[in-house]
Formats: structure tokens, sequence, C-alpha cells
């Protein structure tokens, strides 16, 4: 798989778990909803510059984004924060 698709991937993980669209993305991150669309389809050159304030909007760090641990580091980030809404219940 290509890093541009990876990229893709991962964003789609994070939008759909934190149930956000592109356009409430666009609007938090300052960065465009054309610019969010090209990376959810794999067709955009990465820029860290897009794509920080993209993932902080969502509360998740650039380097989960870009390493290879991705899907099991969120995986137990998703376990950690449903445990703590469980127990605050």
């Amino acid at each position: 798989m290509n890093v541009r698709q990876e990229i893709s991937d991962r964003l789609k993980i994070i939008m759909a778990h934190k149930g956000m669209a592109v356009e409430e993305v666009s609007a938090m991150s300052g960065v465009s909803s054309q610019v969010i669309e090209e990376y959810l389809v794999a067709d955009r050159e990465i820029s860290f510059e897009e794509l920080k304030p993209i993932v902080n909007c969502m509360n998740v760090k650039l380097i989960w984004i870009l390493t290879c641990d991705f899907r099991r580091q969120y995986a137990c980030r998703i376990r950690r924060e449903e445990s703590k809404r469980e127990s605050s219940r």
C-alpha cells in the first residue's frame, strides 16, 4: 500500500470513530473541504502543514497518522476512551 492511501485510510478511521464529516473537520481545522477530500481519496501530496491542523482538530497527534503502529495504538486508545465512558456512568 502506498503512503497516500495509508494516510487516507487512517483519516477515514479517525473521522468515522469521531463521527465527523468533512465539512466539520474543515471548519474546525481551517483546511478547505477540497483539500480534506483529496486526502481522503489519496489524491493529494502529503503536506505536514495541512495534515497537522486536520488531525489536531480531531484530538489526534500527527505522529499517530504517520507511524506504522497506528492501528494497534489507535485501537488501544479507543478501548481506553470507552472504558472511561462506561466507568463514569
